[in-house]
């Protein structure tokens, strides 16, 4: 099999038992430090980080896009996840 359509599972296959609490903990992680950084906006653009975690967590049910190497959702999902304000 190629992928599971689901990043639970294949975290699951590539990181054994660790994996399935490991990935909920940093999109978690991601979700609050984004949504901190929102309530205190300013700018429209400092909205988007949000939007890209809340995506991405949609994502997470339904596509397997978050764990391939080097996708845009990956890379942004890091982005988002280490931002600072």
């Amino acid at each position: 099999i190629f992928h599971f359509h689901n990043n639970y599972l294949d975290v699951a296959v590539a990181f054994g038992f660790i994996g399935p609490i490991l990935l909920p903990l940093g999109l978690l992680t991601a979700f609050v430090r984004t949504s901190r950084m929102m309530l205190t906006a300013t700018e429209p653009i400092e909205i988007w980080p949000f939007l890209i975690v809340v995506m991405i967590i949609i994502l997470t049910f339904v596509e397997n896009l978050l764990v391939w190497n080097h996708s845009i959702w990956q890379v942004l999902f890091i982005v988002v996840a280490v931002i600072r304000k």
